[in-house]
């Protein structure tokens, strides 16, 4: 009977003490402010150019750049 008190609890006295002890300061949550700027916020004339060939792609005024007729063909 002793040998099994050694055995199993003593170690699971040990761990419970040890989880409690360990990280009694990191459960505190801290709140973060991210912030990611926009293509729009980082370069407005930029995301006004690509709105524009978006638009354009999607009217169906542009070739894809691979089915375009290269100006180096023979």
């Amino acid at each position: 009977m002793k040998r099994n008190i050694k055995k199993f609890l003593f170690p699971a006295v040990a761990v419970a003490v040890l989880s409690f002890a360990a990280c009694s300061d990191w459960t505190e949550t801290e709140s973060l402010d991210i912030n990611y700027p926009t293509l729009e916020e980082q370069n407005p004339e930029l995301y006004k150019q690509y709105l524009k060939a978006l638009r354009d792609y999607k009217a169906g005024e542009t070739i894809p750049p691979r089915l375009r007729p290269s100006a180096t063909s023979t």
